[in-house]
């Protein structure tokens, strides 16, 4: 998906910020980007490749839209390290503005027809 023009995101980026959003809603303040797709899914609305949530949430951790942090689990240290994101302040604020696009009901993400 190209770029828009300025700060603007493409649609899949606003999609995960919306379902960031979403989460947050739900009490889940922090997620991976399997559970996002998983979420997707779910939702019947929009398959997201891995490789296309993990490249959309590296940019938007990149604008500071998205806070991240690697974990290892304690129990068993040779398990690999799972990487957590959390929604920014700005990022949350961006993902309210994105959030008008979409229907959010406990997680479940429904796409708006386009106008």
């Amino acid at each position: 998906m190209r770029r828009k023009q300025g700060t603007a995101l493409v649609r899949n980026e606003e999609r995960i910020l919306s379902a960031a959003l979403a989460l947050l809603h739900d009490g889940t303040n922090e997620f991976h980007g399997y559970r996002l797709v998983k979420a997707f899914e779910e939702s019947g609305t929009a398959k997201l490749a891995m490789s296309t949530v993990y490249r959309c949430l590296s940019r938007l951790e990149s604008r500071g839209l998205l806070a991240g942090e690697w974990r290892m689990d304690p129990e068993d240290p040779t398990v690999r390290p799972v990487r957590y994101f959390h929604l920014s302040p700005e990022g949350a604020e961006m993902a309210k503005d994105a959030s008008e696009q979409y229907d959010i009901v406990n997680s479940q993400l429904k796409l708006r027809p386009a106008k």
